[in-house]
């Protein structure tokens, strides 16, 4: 399970010893994982689309009512 483990991309060392002989404490993660830094990189886009849309909806409102 180790080997498995380690060759995920994730940091394991032995639990306490009164967790039993095979238990295992994964520490962290080594290597990012693809799945996060997709949906890191899809909020980034959706957000950037709501930035430029509030941008052109408040120039558009300024615009209207004229510069302050």
């Amino acid at each position: 399970m180790r080997t498995i483990l380690t060759a995920a991309g994730i940091e394991v060392t032995r639990a306490d010893p009164g967790e039993g002989p095979h238990a295992l404490l994964v520490t962290r993660r080594l290597a990012p994982s693809p799945w996060l830094a997709r949906r890191d990189a899809e909020f980034d886009a959706r957000y950037e689309k709501k930035r430029v849309a509030w941008a052109k909806r408040d120039a558009g409102f300024f615009i209207a009512r004229g510069a302050p």
